[in-house]
């Protein structure tokens, strides 16, 4: 059987929709572990951690964010980029200074590959 006519915006949209859902899920994965490892486990700075949508009409992102600031809906916490990020203390045990970074290295890609070929085969009935 030929394709007489394809749907190509149709494709696009649902494929789009499926990675939007996968990048979501990482990212809320990634604040997940990253609220794990922030460098006090009852502070201000641990519940600042938030999963932010950033879309235009071409691209829709998604942003990890602590400490507040504009756009988190959030007040600023202008200690967080100066002890926690700037110089080497000792943590809580578990607990460190690249709290965020970390996270993205280790469980970013894995989630990430998992996720998608979760939604894609979700949206393409496999």
């Amino acid at each position: 059987m030929a394709w007489r006519r394809f749907e190509d915006r149709f494709v696009f949209d649902i494929i789009s929709s499926a990675v939007n859902v996968a990048v979501f899920k990482t990212a809320s994965d990634i604040l997940t572990q990253a609220k794990q490892e922030v460098p006090l486990d009852e502070s201000p700075l641990m519940n600042s951690g938030i999963v932010i949508e950033r879309s235009t009409k071409k691209k829709q992102r998604f942003v990890v964010s602590f400490g507040g600031g504009r756009g988190t809906g959030k007040r600023r916490l202008p200690y967080a980029l100066r002890w926690h990020e700037k110089q080497a203390r000792h943590f809580q045990h578990g607990r460190k200074r690249f709290y965020l970074l970390d996270p993205m290295n280790h469980i970013g890609t894995l989630r990430l590959n998992q996720y998608l070929s979760e939604e894609v085969r979700k949206v393409l009935n496999i």
